[in-house]
């Protein structure tokens, strides 16, 4: 069984709007270190955040995203299958303390990216990386119709998205580029913390 800490999780939002802070158009995008997004999280973040700020932050511009770390927490969702997976030694497949937790981190993220909107910018930056990521199963890729229409067995466009504040300090960046860098295993006995 894993248990200690390597590293802490961390939920990164950002909410990107009108230079209005009052506009009502906004996009609120999470990044969270987790294995998975379920469905229940994110009915219990966005109801949660009605409670504090009505409809500015609902179903149609919240969207949450997991980092797909395995590193984290389990039993977090409220479908059986996933409970099953999640069942260790105690038998326990869902934890509500480990839902709480991550609801309540999404949500402090999204209260704090709130609470320090700031004009800025916003910079797009897309290019090729060859060689930096690697296809996990070129056998079932290769079973694919039209494998051999493309040059490459993995997506290798990295596309970035930028976000300075008004003077360019940067805030921060959101990166969409496939890679597994998955390196510990269920044997793993962390670091314990007093």
């Amino acid at each position: 069984m894993v248990q200690g800490i390597n590293d802490r999780l961390y939920s990164y939002a950002f909410i990107i709007g009108e230079a209005d802070k009052n506009a009502g158009k906004r996009v609120v995008y999470v990044s969270a270190d987790m294995g998975a997004m379920f469905t229940a999280v994110k009915l219990e973040v966005i109801k949660r955040l009605k409670a504090d700020y009505g409809d500015l932050y609902n179903d149609d511009n919240v969207m949450l995203t997991a980092t797909h770390t395995y590193v984290s927490n389990a039993g977090y969702s409220h479908q059986q299958l996933y409970q099953i997976a999640s069942t260790d030694d105690t038998l326990a497949g869902y934890s509500s303390q480990n839902f709480n937790a991550i609801v309540n981190g999404i949500v402090t993220s999204i209260k704090r990216a709130h609470a320090t909107l700031t004009p800025g910018t916003l910079s797009l930056a897309q290019g090729e990386l060859k060689g930096a990521t690697v296809n996990r199963s070129e056998f079932a890729y290769n079973n694919n119709k039209d494998a051999k229409d493309f040059d490459s067995n993995v997506n290798e466009t990295m596309t970035q998205l930028r976000l300075n504040n008004a003077d360019g300090t940067p805030v921060g960046l959101i990166n969409w580029f496939a890679l597994h860098p998955t390196s510990f295993s269920n044997k793993f006995g962390g670091v314990s913390e007093s």
